[in-house]
């Protein structure tokens, strides 16, 4: 008696950090409903993330580590050494968002690579991708509910304040699809149909640059990729959009105006680019004089700019290093054409293009990108026999 139990009891510490991490996931992306976004409740949820890594770290700590990763651990230490270093020496912030956020993205990955290690496989990925698409569909739908109801495209464009974060989130949630693998087709009817409903809530939340990535992404998958369901679904839709406008030529233009343009005047660019255009063109000025310290801290809906903005050229430089090194890591792992890899670029890709038009893609905020990094976690482990990176 006391052998069984003991035995079960090994089995529960076995899989015990996969289920916290299972958890983590849940409660982060629960922590975007709009009740709890700005409570202590949704701040906790984000936490969680302490639990996994908490006890991988008692276990085996040396699974969050890997050796081809050194490049970009030296450059996350220099970018942390230079803002606290600035911080103190100046009276400009530069420990802040950017800081909080590369910090996680590290953590993220680094526990999704260790937890991969030990339970990587398809099963796994099933249960994550189907848990990350189901919650997403949860909130979605409550954001629909209290935001989105009689919804019309002529309403004004800032219908939810964080439209812009949930529209990517809701775009990630999408793509993890890629990797899911049901033994039977027939699984994947409702996820299909809750796609639909993501798509045009993606369009409802009028976030311009999601719908930009989620057109790209379409032609990656189409022309690129390859995936024979997406190229039918993109015919089809091209088909039906021209026969639409032929048909419709007033509905057309009210479609351009009201979503793709969000109800904005496209011969005034202060109105096109929500005022960013004003906005980056300040901060370039200011740039050469301020080149290789940056101003500190400051909000700025164009990441590049921003980085080099706030930082520098010494602060900016080890933050664009680890921006290319996962590039090229995901790059690299796609020709091996895994779920894991697959979906690792097509996140990448998806939120550099987001970063063009918002202030912390591919880093943040945490639940915005964390798909990303734990995808690249999920790639690293699964391919630790490539060395990508040496030094």
């Amino acid at each position: 008696m006391g052998t069984e139990i003991k035995t079960r009891g090994s089995r529960v510490v076995m899989v015990l950090p996969a289920v916290l991490y299972l958890v983590a996931v849940v409660l982060s992306i629960l922590s975007q409903l709009p009740d709890l976004r700005q409570t202590q409740l949704g701040l906790a949820f984000k936490f969680t993330w302490l639990l996994p890594l908490g006890f991988i770290l008692a276990r085996s700590p040396r699974s969050l580590y890997s050796s081809r990763l050194k490049i970009v651990y030296a450059a996350a230490f220099m970018f942390f050494t230079y803002c606290g270093l600035m911080e103190l020496l100046t009276d400009r912030g530069y420990i802040g968002s950017d800081f909080n956020n590369v910090l996680i993205a590290l953590v993220v990955g680094s526990v999704s690579m260790a937890v991969w290690r030990q339970y990587g496989s398809q099963r796994f990925l099933n249960w994550l991708v189907m848990l990350v698409f189901a919650t997403t569909a949860v909130v979605g739908f409550v954001i629909y509910r209290d935001y989105l109801s009689g919804f019309s495209f002529a309403r004004p464009h800032d219908i939810y304040t964080s439209k812009n974060s949930m529209a990517q989130i809701l775009l990630n949630s999408l793509l993890l699809m890629f990797a899911f693998r049901p033994r039977n087709r027939w699984a994947l009817l409702l996820p299909v149909v809750v796609a639909l409903f993501l798509v045009a809530e993606i369009f409802m939340l009028k976030s311009r640059a999601v719908m930009v990535g989620l057109v790209i992404m379409g032609v990656y998958l189409t022309v690129i990729y390859r995936n024979k369901y997406v190229m039918a679904g993109v015919v089809v839709a091209v088909i039906g959009i021209v026969v639409w406008t032929l048909c419709n030529v007033d509905m057309a233009r009210y479609f351009f105006d009201n979503v793709l343009l969000a109800n904005r005047d496209m011969y005034n660019m202060e109105s096109l680019s929500s005022e960013r255009s004003t906005k980056v063109g300040a901060i370039l000025s200011q740039i050469p004089g301020n080149f290789l310290t940056g101003l500190g801290n400051f909000y700025l809906d164009c990441f590049p700019v921003a980085i080099l903005g706030q930082y520098g050229l010494i602060g900016a430089a080890p933050v664009y290093v680890i921006v290319a090194m996962t590039g090229v890591a995901a790059w690299r792992y796609s020709r091996e054409r895994t779920p894991v890899t697959a979906v690792a670029l097509m996140l990448y890709i998806a939120l550099m293009i987001n970063s063009i038009f918002e202030a912390q893609a591919p880093f943040g905020p945490g639940v915005k990108c964390f798909a990303l990094w734990m995808f690249m976690g999920f790639a690293m482990a699964e391919h630790r026999e490539h060395q990508l990176f040496k030094m």
